[in-house]
């Protein structure tokens, strides 16, 4: 996905953001957004590549002039811990709801991190909305027709999000006998998931594989990663890919039929490229 003008204001308005949560000095804040501004001004002049790449340099400006390598941390920390509470009071009928699930999951990206109840209603909010694009029985009829111990790579998306991926993954391996590859940020960037925040959780145990993106990103910048994590992505059986930043940066894999995008339309940009209207739940296979 190509960097649309948007994207410029949000990764601006990420840095304002992130920067005022890694640090309390008014000089280090500014200095970070206004490196910040530097860096987006330089990356519009082609916008060829996608705003994970930008979202990815911003961040990592932010984290080395406030000296705070993990802003996040304690809201990462919070997100798994809610998302615990919020999984157990939930009853999942099957693959087909613990799909939804994984998708509802990522409202916690913008929720208050406070309070579980509020957690909970927005899940179920998202989850009564439905799919704009559900194409579950597609993402099941292409995981039946994997051979058996064929392996299929999952892309994590956020701390706390991934509670309910674990939910997913579960019925995966209950119902298809498939080794599950699941690949994660390889350190701290954002509220994306780390391996840390796996371990935390207790899902390194539920999967066949953890593999990191080597370092830290936003989505999974195939110019950026190991080169073996980009060879078995080619020759995975099939991959599952949660949210927006994982969508944006893998687009040379799609047109095969073998990536399975689950996530929630939460910019305009990405809602324009998928063609469903702003806030929509999408499972797609691309």
């Amino acid at each position: 996905m190509r960097t649309h003008p948007y994207c410029l204001y949000c990764a601006f308005r990420q840095a304002v953001k992130a920067s005022s949560i890694a640090t309390s000095d008014s000089a280090r804040r500014l200095g970070a957004v206004l490196l910040s501004l530097l860096e987006i001004a330089k990356f519009s002049r082609t916008m060829d590549e996608p705003p994970a790449k930008l979202g990815t340099k911003v961040h990592e400006i932010v984290k080395l002039v406030t000296e705070n390598p993990d802003p996040y941390e304690k809201v990462k920390e919070k997100s798994n811990e809610l998302a615990r509470e919020v999984a157990r009071s939930i009853e999942v009928n099957g693959l087909m709801d613990a799909i939804e699930l994984s998708i509802a999951g990522n409202v916690i990206d913008y929720v208050s991190l406070s309070v579980n109840t509020e957690l909970k209603r927005r899940i179920f909010d998202a989850m009564s909305q439905g799919l704009f694009i559900d194409e579950r029985n597609k993402l099941i009829d292409k995981l039946e027709r994997i051979n058996q111990n064929g392996e299929i790579i999952y892309l994590a998306d956020n701390a706390g999000e991934i509670v309910f991926d674990e939910i997913l993954i579960d019925f995966i391996k209950e119902e298809f006998d498939l080794r599950v590859i699941l690949v994660v940020r390889g350190g701290p960037l954002v509220n994306d998931a780390t391996l840390k925040d796996v371990e935390e959780i207790g899902m390194i145990s539920k999967v066949d594989e953890v593999i990191t993106t080597g370092k830290a990103m936003s989505g999974v910048l195939l110019d950026e990663v190991p080169s073996d994590l980009v060879k078995r992505m080619w020759k995975s059986d099939f991959i599952i890919s949660k949210g927006q930043g994982n969508f944006e940066s893998i687009e040379p894999l799609f047109g095969r039929g073998k990536v399975a995008l689950l996530l929630r339309a939460k910019c305009s940009p990405v809602a324009r490229e998928l063609g469903v209207p702003l806030g929509s739940n999408v499972v797609k296979i691309v």
